[in-house]
């Protein structure tokens, strides 16, 4: 099954299951990465971290977990250090309608947790911590 049309239900199973568990570069690819600027064999274990973020947020009523799916970058600003994010994509447009970071990498964000959502012109909604985020999603 093609990565962006597999919802983010199917890819927390085949997490769950073990499918992403090797650290070759194609494995990580279709584990969701889609652009990056570290080593490739840093992606292992920013996948795990990721999917058990994501597991935590999985079944908010802000989005259907069987209609979206889920990409994810390693951002390089000019202004910080390399930082994580994923983005919550809805599969019938494509729209991306959450983008979030457990611990941006901006300089002003520095180690902050970050949600921007498309009902708000992609500003940040959240910026605080791991469990602002959970709180957000979960609420």
């Amino acid at each position: 099954m093609d990565k962006n049309q597999r919802t983010m239900c199917e890819s927390i199973q085949m997490f769950n299951a073990g499918k992403f568990n090797s650290p070759d570069r194609a494995t990580q690819i279709d584990a969701g990465w889609f652009d990056w600027f570290c080593k490739d064999e840093s992606l292992f274990k920013k996948t795990n971290n990721l999917y058990k973020k994501i597991q935590t947020i999985a079944f908010s009523k802000k989005f259907d977990v069987n209609k979206v799916r889920i990409f994810f970058k390693n951002n390089c600003p000019m202004d910080g250090t390399l930082y994580d994010s994923f983005s919550i994509v809805d599969i019938e447009t494509d729209d991306v309608l959450f983008w979030i970071t457990p611990s941006n990498g901006h300089e002003d964000l520095k180690g902050k947790a970050v949600v921007a959502s498309r009902d708000d012109d992609y500003a940040n909604v959240i910026e605080g911590s791991w469990k602002d985020v959970v709180k957000f999603f979960m609420n």
